[in-house]
């Protein structure tokens, strides 16, 4: 692997390679008039230690600084990477897929990876030293014709998995920075590494390296000589240190306890700048100050927030190929290290991975270690290759019981027989929650003296004692096929209108007017609720997740929705919830970026509702100002809904419980026992538990907000939820 770094940035980088990329890709030739007027005529101002220069002017030249100038310098070396990939690379696959034995789908995963780059820093990728000096050699030709030269004293090598003798430098080739249209060929030696990889300053899966360079930047952090107040050293360390810290962490996290001496390290600081004669205990320096605490970030719950969250995010990322990465790492995780078990549930929380750090992504690691801290579990939304079968016999064998042992189910690996779906089918029926069996219908294919034909009989009586939840992580719903839980789900919205809905008493409930709201009580005994009022009133409630009123305002749209489908006429709805009414007008014009949900709260219900109202043209909703003294109609139609989403928080035997969308989850969704799955922002999630969890721990007392309807009655009608959840089961099991 070749670290390669550009000689001055982008101001070498000529403007024709941006120009060149935009017709290569086939974009509006008005990019690149646009970028050439910006380009002509710049008037430039040098600032210098005896004031500002007189005005230069300066054409076709890529500013260093500019917002554009890392795009542009990207789309520009693209198309040498294209060039580069078609010839070489190094192929990355699961261990289980290297040794043709796939367990999962994720086994059948494969990326060619050639060239990793970032601004003006790059990385080049092959399987051997001749490679890696032909791609060199075309990478410096390609660019040497937009102007890049590379700063080879920058440069360096790193060698990985080698069974050779490494020596300290290898000889990579070079054009001539004179003459570069001429064949000379120039060589430089470049220094080898073979312990780690530094890219954009940020030494990879090496929490040391990173370790010392962040308690650089404390030792050296300087306080103002004016013997500011507590309160001011506190907004300093957060705004000033902290930040550049965190900017650091997000890249790279550390070990927990590199982090608890980099906390020590604040603490003594901040003492240094106090009169106290004892510098103060970590938590309570940490330690919120209206808890009488002194309110200093906490580094050790960053670090593992931020571990946590860049888990997550790779899991679930937009971008394919970081994606597909992160799945492949997953792959060897669970099936070469963990035995088969997910290492994020709560079977695989009990596995220490902590010195399998040459193996598996440090992140991953301390991730997992965070999960087991906050008592919080990650499972997979999407689990319906088990039930399709696409899931092989060796993998069954290491999680259900009375398994053959691994050398009868090896026979098969050769054959099509070496996955679930060659023997049978699963019998189950829709979302029960009772485990499904699976049923063996295959005769046996095999002739007499095959040694597959032996042990055929034993595999199939195995097969046919084998429960769906051995093999399920967390809910078995999430094995049946997303697009069966929707289905289900707007049945079941139907199903709790008919036995719940009541016709309304407005005066145009024959319209197909519609108002929503959602509403939710937070506390000792949080709620949310959602309500629509039209020609059907109906209310529900939302339980299994971390929610808010946004939920019960997506949630009471959704109902409408499915409600009045199919409807040959318009259906209005009326929403006090502007910013939702926007976004529905944003995703039918379809301007919305790839990544918007990543991060978006109550996204599961925004991709239910994306996809119900996207091609429907029929549904419209529009704002209506609420909690005002108008007589309108829209308004004591809306008043009507808030109404009925308040009354919902306490009428539980007339609220049922709404079906949550387990099909429009991310692919990788948090879990915990007390709230349920977690769709908020997630590293405000996980830095309110440890927060939670320090005050416990510290004996500090909060005050809860609670309203007046928090009363003995409706702690009463709480705890009865789940006798009442029970119950509507049943009735729309008769429906």
């Amino acid at each position: 692997m070749l670290k390669r770094n550009q000689q001055k940035g982008f101001d070498f980088l000529s403007p024709s390679g941006f120009h060149n990329a935009v017709r290569a890709y086939g974009l509006p030739d008005d990019i690149i008039q646009l970028d050439t007027s910006a380009q002509n005529n710049v008037r430039c101002v040098i600032w210098t230690a005896y004031g500002d220069t007189t005005p230069i002017v300066i054409n076709g030249v890529t500013k260093q600084g500019g917002p554009l100038s890392p795009l542009k310098s990207a789309l520009t070396t693209s198309l040498g990477h294209h060039w580069i990939s078609e010839t070489a690379g190094v192929d990355i696959a699961s261990l289980r897929s290297r040794a043709l034995d796939p367990h999962l789908p994720s086994d059948s995963l494969n990326i060619r990876l050639t060239m990793v780059e970032a601004t003006n820093d790059s990385l080049l990728f092959a399987p051997s030293l001749p490679v890696l000096q032909e791609i060199c050699l075309k990478m410096e030709k390609f660019q040497a014709a937009y102007g890049w030269l590379t700063a080879w004293n920058k440069s360096e090598v790193v060698i990985l998995n080698s069974s050779q003798p490494i020596p300290n430098s290898v000889s990579l080739p070079s054009i001539n920075p004179t003459d570069p249209l001429s064949d000379n060929i120039q060589f430089h030696d470049v220094p080898t590494c073979t312990d780690h990889i530094n890219f954009l300053k940020v030494p990879i899966n090496d929490p040391t390296s990173h370790f010392k360079f962040l308690s650089s930047l404390i030792s050296n952090f300087k306080f103002p000589k004016c013997n500011p107040p507590i309160t001011v050293l506190r907004k300093i360390i957060n705004q000033v240190l902290i930040s550049k810290i965190r900017a650091h962490l997000s890249l790279h996290q550390v070990s927990p306890t590199s982090a608890n001496s980099l906390q020590s390290q604040i603490s003594l600081l901040l003492h240094s700048q106090l009169p106290f004669p004892f510098p103060p205990s970590l938590d309570i320096v940490c330690l919120l100050t209206s808890n009488f605490g002194l309110g200093i970030t906490s580094i050790r719950h960053l670090n593992k927030s931020l571990a946590l969250c860049g888990l997550l995010r790779d899991l679930n990322h937009h971008i394919p190929v970081f994606r597909k990465m992160a799945l492949i790492s997953m792959a060897d995780w669970q099936c070469a290290y963990c035995h088969c078990i997910f290492p994020l549930s709560s079977a695989g929380l009990s596995y220490n991975f902590a010195s399998h750090h040459c193996s598996l992504p440090f992140h991953f690691t301390l991730a997992q270690r965070t999960l087991k801290d906050l008592g919080l579990q990650v499972h997979p939304s999407d689990q319906s290759y088990l039930v399709s079968g696409n899931v092989s016999l060796s993998h069954i064998a290491n999680l259900a019981p009375s398994a053959p042992h691994s050398s009868i189910l090896h026979v098969y690996c050769s054959t099509p027989f070496a996955w679930l779906s060659s023997w049978g089918v699963w019998r189950y029926s829709g979302l029960s929650s009772l485990p499904h069996v699976f049923l063996p219908n295959v005769p046996n294919p095999f002739r007499q003296f095959d040694p597959q034909n032996y042990n055929f009989t034993t595999v199939t009586a195995w097969l046919s004692s084998l429960n769906l939840w051995h093999l399920s992580i967390g809910p078995s719903e999430f094995t049946v096929p997303q697009d069966e839980r929707q289905v289900s789900a707007e049945e079941c919205i139907c199903a709790a209108a008919r036995t719940f809905g009541q016709q309304s008493l407005m005066e145009f409930s024959s319209d197909n007017c519609w108002a929503t709201d959602g509403s939710a009580l937070h506390g000792l005994y949080p709620s949310i609720s959602c309500a629509v009022v039209g020609p059907l009133s109906l209310s529900l409630r939302i339980a299994g997740c971390d929610g808010s009123s946004l939920h019960g305002e997506v949630m009471a749209l959704i109902m409408v929705a499915v409600l009045s489908h199919p409807t040959p006429t318009a259906v209005v709805v009326f929403s006090d919830h502007l910013h939702l009414i926007c976004l529905i007008q944003d995703i039918r014009a379809g301007t919305l970026p790839p990544n918007f949900w990543s991060y978006k709260p109550a996204r599961p219900w925004y991709r239910w509702l994306e996809q119900i109202v996207a091609n429907n043209q029929n549904f419209s909703i529009y704002h209506v100002k609420a909690h005002t003294q108008e007589l309108d109609v829209t308004l004591r139609l809306n008043n009507a809904a808030d109404h009925l989403a308040a009354q919902a928080h306490f009428n539980l035997l007339q609220s049922p419980l709404a079906p949550l969308p387990s099909f429009s989850m991310d692919d990788f969704v948090a879990w915990h026992p007390g709230c349920g799955y977690v769709d908020s922002n997630l590293l405000s999630y996980f830095s309110s538990r440890f927060v939670s969890m320090s005050h416990h721990a510290l004996g500090t007392l909060t005050v809860a907000k609670t309203t007046r309807k928090d009363t003995q009655e409706f702690r009463k009608l709480r705890l009865s939820q789940e006798l009442l959840t029970q119950t509507f089961v049943t009735l729309l099991s008769t429906v």
